[in-house]
């Protein structure tokens, strides 16, 4: 299961013409061999009552003791960026995300434990990263996955 739901607001306008906010809340909860959401669960609930006047907000809510990020910049997230990840390297972030270990990786994957660990530490590198939340959280952030 992903260690993290997305939490966001927006304002909607109503058929009556009157505007409400709506917070949106989703789950990956199944993936395929190549990373693609296969099932979800999302929920719309009607916050009108609760919150009106604000801007919208985006949160990242991790569980099992990720952290979570909220209020993430939205204009910063939907800014198009330079994809740094190959197609490889993101399916074993995501599995990464979901906990796996290398040897979990490799196997699930079919390539030795030696390839995810190169894999891993190219990504690190490249990014700028220290661990694996860095990267996982700065993947998210800029909407590489």
């Amino acid at each position: 299961m992903f260690k993290y739901k997305v939490r966001m607001d927006i304002r909607m306008r109503k058929k009556n013409g009157e505007y409400t906010r709506i917070l949106y809340q989703a789950m990956v909860f199944e993936l395929n061999e190549d990373g693609s959401v296969l099932r979800s669960f999302g929920a719309h609930t009607d916050i009108g009552h609760l919150k009106m006047e604000r801007k919208p907000s985006l949160s990242f809510i991790g569980f099992d003791g990720e952290p979570s990020y909220t209020n993430v910049q939205i204009n910063e997230v939907l800014i198009p960026i330079k994809e740094t990840l190959s197609k490889r390297e993101k399916q074993i972030l995501i599995l990464i995300m979901n906990g796996m270990l290398n040897k979990e990786i490799a196997e699930h994957l079919h390539i030795s434990k030696e390839t995810v660990d190169k894999h891993r530490k190219n990504m690190l590198e490249k990014n700028n990263c220290k661990n694996s939340n860095e990267l996982i959280a700065k993947a998210i952030k800029k909407g590489w996955i």
